[in-house]
């Protein structure tokens, strides 16, 4: 029997041929098929590349240290990107959001995505200017100087100003105001100066500062009575610059004391003042009193003047 098993697998061998026969079982029938695999979760062409852009609508929707690089139109799609520190204009455009409303920003970084620049038609357009108190206009989106003449103001798409707020003491009225007239320096603002040409029937003006030479004149009062200051800025309104005569001083020149005083503890010191008996200095925080603007500027001016009263 052994005989015969091995004479019948010689047999085969010899009509297929020389080698190795490998004999495989067949797969069951209830096997799956092995040219599909099942795979939990995305396949790796489903996933995005690392590196992928991400979109945006503001620069809030971008990793710290990144920007959103706004392009206009809805449909085009704003990309996150590494901040560049770029400069931001600071006036105030109009843009036209992708929801329909008006929105201002800086017309060179406008904070989110936009349909295009320029308000939005129709109801949400808005007013086209904001109006100032004193009638002047500041159109939507701009910035104005305010009445102060310091501040600006910003013109918000509602119609609002959105003013600084800074501390204008010395700022005098805005360009366009009306001249104020004067008599002396204190009827003006004290960033301004009384001034104006020589003559008694010319009205004098606050006109803003200057810088006044320090030396001392003599001036010749419209009340005839003579004064010194600045030989370029007197102060006040002044006949001639000169001391006013015998016969202009003789007729005016009382005895009674003059009323100037001086009030504070400072070093100020203002001229020479006839208190009835002699004349002394004037000294302190500021002068107080209705002769101020006359007292003399030396004392032998003040006892030439006062002269007939001392003896």
């Amino acid at each position: 029997m052994r005989t015969m098993r091995w004479a019948l697998m010689a047999t085969m061998a010899a009509s297929l041929g020389c080698g190795t026969v490998v004999v495989r079982p067949a797969p069951p029938d209830d096997a799956a098929a092995p040219d599909t695999a099942v795979v939990d979760g995305p396949t790796p062409t489903d996933l995005a590349p690392a590196d992928a852009p991400r979109t945006c609508r503001s620069t809030a929707d971008c990793n710290p240290g990144e920007e959103c690089l706004i392009r206009e139109g809805c449909d085009v799609p704003s990309y996150c990107g590494p901040a560049l520190g770029r400069p931001c204009t600071d006036d105030l455009a109009a843009y036209c959001g992708c929801d329909g409303q008006t929105f201002t920003g800086s017309s060179s970084c406008p904070p989110r995505v936009y349909a295009r620049r320029g308000p939005c038609e129709g109801v949400d357009a808005g007013p086209a200017a904001c109006t100032f108190p004193d009638g002047r206009v500041c159109p939507v989106g701009q910035r104005c100087r305010a009445p102060d003449g310091c501040n600006t103001c910003a013109c918000g798409r509602d119609g609002t100003l959105a003013c600084t707020e800074l501390a204008c003491v010395d700022a005098g009225p805005p360009p366009d105001a009306p001249t104020r007239t004067c008599r002396t320096s204190s009827d003006c603002p004290r960033s301004m100066m009384c001034d104006g040409p020589p003559g008694c029937d010319v009205p004098w003006t606050c006109v803003p500062a200057r810088g006044c030479t320090a030396d001392v004149a003599p001036f010749c009062a419209c009340d005839g009575t003579t004064f010194y200051g600045s030989s370029s800025c007197p102060g006040r309104p002044y006949r001639a610059r000169s001391i006013c005569g015998p016969s202009a001083d003789a007729g005016t020149v009382s005895c009674a004391p003059q009323d100037a005083r001086g009030e504070g503890a400072c070093d100020g010191f203002f001229g020479y003042a006839w208190n009835g008996r002699a004349c002394v200095g004037v000294t302190g925080c500021r002068c107080v009193g209705a002769d101020c603007p006359s007292i003399s500027r030396d004392p032998d001016t003040c006892r030439a003047r006062y002269a007939a009263c001392r003896g």
